[in-house]
């Protein structure tokens, strides 16, 4: 089942003062426009806690803030091939912060960005490219005399 919105907090006070009206589920589901089984939830939440508003969540909390993550990937942006090992000392330098190489690597798969690895290939010999221009100069006069003939044959 997927995540949906949680219920604002003036929709769960409703819900409760309609509960303690003596309502039923559907009839406050059907007034405050929500599911029943939302309405449920948030009157059970209510008798358990006693508030209206999310419990306080547990966890340690993310060690970079949502500035520093979009500064993660304008910084993998720039440079591709970058590895997290450079944008960690960057960052850390840039914000007196202690974030490790596998933080940012976590951050960049977050954003969809997997490593890069350069392709390691011989660089072009002079022979080749010889052979290269005058292939492109070739397929330079091909493409001339191919629209010239276009245009004429437009013309019948």
């Amino acid at each position: 089942m997927g995540k949906s919105k949680n219920l604002l907090e003036n929709e769960r006070k409703q819900i409760v003062r309609l509960r303690k009206q003596s309502k039923t589920f559907t009839e406050i589901a059907n007034i405050v426009n929500r599911s029943e089984t939302a309405c449920k939830q948030a009157w059970y939440k209510f008798l358990k806690a006693g508030m209206y508003c999310d419990q306080p969540k547990n966890g340690r909390p993310r060690k970079t803030t949502p500035k520093m993550d979009r500064r993660i990937h304008r910084l993998s942006g720039k440079d591709r091939f970058r590895s997290a090992n450079n944008i960690a000392v960057e960052i850390n330098y840039k914000n007196d912060t202690q974030i490790s190489a596998r933080t940012i690597r976590r951050r960049l798969e977050d954003f969809n960005l997997g490593g890069r690895k350069p392709q390691k290939k011989p660089l072009l010999s002079s022979r080749n490219r010889k052979r290269r221009l005058a292939f492109a100069k070739a397929q330079k006069f091909n493409r001339k005399f191919v629209e010239h003939h276009k245009k004429d044959s437009t013309r019948l």
